[in-house]
């Protein structure tokens, strides 16, 4: 029997399905990225470019409102579509859309709301052309919705082991929004009508994505039918903790942008935004196996199959080191000349400043490895609130660096500093997961639990 990694066949041909789907998408995420730093810098001035980088932080942080019950939602379908629960899949995913739906949707409208009522206040009227950082951002609301709602979607794909299916699509909208970007652009439009061009293009994908996946799993129908106030509360702690996670994330990525836009100027949140862009390339290749095997990790974790569930973290972990770190040792000696090519000589760099967050990824590439893991556990709610107390560091960290009087690269060495400390703290929780399998409940008696528990079921630690 062929096996993959010591992992038997069936596991293994998904994983490396998965794999192969993850490849692809971030090819088509390096081509994007690559492509738009020059083009968009070029067709729009640092300025505009630090502008739009700027706004486009909108759908990241409002994807937050909704990615802890996202990404527990994905792996509990996965246990109980695991077991043959079908229906608690149904239950799961349609209470979970429309909490989703709801939240986000109101976002959007108090964003719309908001737009109105300050062009009313400066005796204007609705319509595009007044403000151009107020219209973009306006349609970039619109625009995270549809967002939200494809990887609601994709949690399905992902939950009934359609992971290779899922990520193939779902990147090929990105790719595809990307293109429409970078053309608009390119033929001299403005950064509303790239905005516009986004969200037609996500619209599109996000509905063929759901008619897909409707037709083979006939309970994916996004609906009020089994939505369950008590299936929620069942899912909010571990969902929450998600929702931490997150949290940091974005505000480790996109948040830093922002502060470094405000304390240093859009010109330097440019150039940090871009280096950090091409730096991040090889984390695109070291979550190639992280992504694909997350999933098997949680059908390991849930059977229960702890060899299994270690081999496949460990493998991950080991790719994300062999696919970060040697970039990271090249960006020491040809960092700077290779990111001052791309960008034409449009955008002024510090000295050092790509080298150091080709180290900074190297860090993250580990500690989204661990995450990983921690997530298919479904322990998220124990590592959260730290991992969210040193992404806020890392927010606030330009505006200490600036009034210090020093710049991009001082940023990046918080950065390093801080992403050290998240993985310590990671490391030390998932370590600790071997005891869970002493009090986890088996597949019969996690039945008989949900039998006689019917909406309260409790899940496993």
């Amino acid at each position: 029997m062929m096996k993959w990694g010591g992992l038997q066949t069936q596991t293994g041909r998904r994983v490396v399905l998965g794999i192969g789907a993850n490849a692809i998408g971030k090819a088509w995420v390096a081509i994007i990225q690559l492509v738009s730093i020059p083009v968009l810098a070029e067709a729009w001035g640092a300025e505009r470019f630090g502008l739009w980088l700027m706004i486009m932080t909108v759908p990241t942080y409002i994807a937050l409102t909704s990615t802890g019950f996202n990404a527990v939602a994905g792996v509990d379908i996965a246990r109980s579509h695991l077991q043959g629960r079908i229906a608690d899949c149904q239950r799961t995913y349609q209470s979970v859309w429309v909490l989703i739906s709801a939240i986000t949707g109101t976002v959007v409208l108090l964003g719309l709301f908001a737009r109105v009522a300050l062009a009313a206040a400066g005796g204007g009227h609705w319509g595009f052309g007044a403000s151009e950082a107020a219209d973009t951002a306006t349609i970039i609301l619109v625009y995270a919705f549809l967002v939200i709602q494809s990887s609601m979607v994709l949690a399905v794909y992902r939950g009934v082991s359609r992971y290779a299916e899922g990520t193939l699509l779902f990147d090929l909208i990105g790719l595809a929004e990307g293109l429409a970007a970078i053309a608009v652009a390119a033929l001299g439009g403005s950064l509303v009508e790239a905005a516009i061009a986004m969200t037609l293009v996500r619209l599109f994908g996000m509905l063929v994505l759901h008619v897909l996946i409707v037709q083979r799993e006939p309970w994916a129908h996004a609906r009020l039918s089994a939505a369950s106030r008590a299936e929620i509360r069942r899912l909010l702690q571990p969902a929450l903790g998600a929702l931490s996670i997150a949290a940091a994330n974005a505000l480790a990525l996109q948040g830093v942008v922002v502060t470094i836009g405000l304390a240093l100027g859009p010109a330097a949140a440019a150039a940090f935004a871009s280096a950090r862009t091409v730096a991040r390339l090889p984390l695109q290749l070291a979550d190639l196996v992280g992504r694909a095997v997350q999933p098997e990790m949680a059908r390991a974790w849930f059977a229960p199959a702890p060899q299994k569930f270690w081999a496949l973290g460990l493998s991950g972990l080991a790719f994300s080191a062999i696919a970060t770190l040697p970039f990271a040792v090249f960006s020491i000696f040809f960092g700077d000349a290779l990111i001052e090519r791309l960008s034409n000589g449009h955008i002024e760099y510090d000295e050092g400043l790509f080298a150091l967050l080709s180290f900074v990824v190297f860090a993250q590439g580990i500690s989204n490895s661990i995450s990983h893991m921690i997530s298919s556990q479904m322990r998220q709610n124990e590592v959260g609130l730290y991992v969210l107390l040193i992404a806020a560091l890392c927010t606030i960290s330009p505006v200490i660096v600036n009034g210090l009087g020093y710049g991009q690269s001082e940023v990046a060495i918080c950065l390093l500093i801080f992403e050290v400390a998240a993985i310590f703290i990671a490391s030390r929780t998932v370590l600790s997961g071997n005891a869970s399998y002493a009090s986890m409940p088996s597949d019969q008696s996690r039945g008989e639990m949900k039998a006689a528990q019917g909406d309260q079921e409790q899940l496993p630690r």
